[in-house]
């Protein structure tokens, strides 16, 4: 592998990383990587390793952003927010959200997705029945 790919592939890796708050080079972003490549750095994997690593977290990155975006509409601080965790943990028996597969994470996406439209549909229909708002009286 040429080493412009080779970097593009770093930077891929070390990106989804980043938006799943793991610092690359920091312990849970070396205990994340060994989790789903048995190395705890990228240097240590072969180039057909990275690029079949690269390759699987382009498969999940569009779900960790829908992830976020519902993990904070819901008012949760983050990956690490334990109303998440319990969520994780009750859906796929994970205590890591962050090593979950994507079949487990598109199951705890739906969970999300679930509850952000109940709770934007008390919202509307709360809104509807005072438009003022709790403020007036």
């Amino acid at each position: 592998m040429d080493d412009q790919t080779k970097r593009k592939h770093l930077a891929h890796v070390h990106g989804v990383a980043r938006d799943l708050d793991l610092e690359p080079g920091g312990d849970a972003y070396r205990a994340w990587l060994k989790r789903r490549t048995g190395c705890e750095s990228c240097k240590d994997l072969t180039d057909e390793q990275l690029a079949a690593l690269s390759d699987a977290l382009k498969a999940t990155h569009a779900q960790w952003k829908k992830a976020k975006i519902l993990i904070l509409e819901l008012g949760y601080s983050g990956f690490e927010d334990q109303r998440f965790c319990t969520i994780v943990k009750r859906v796929t028996k994970e205590d890591d959200a962050r090593l979950l597969s994507k079949p487990q994470l598109g199951k705890v996406i739906g969970i999300l997705d679930k509850t952000a439209a109940d709770r934007r549909k008390r919202a509307t229909a709360a809104a509807a029945v005072d438009p003022a708002g709790p403020a007036a009286g």
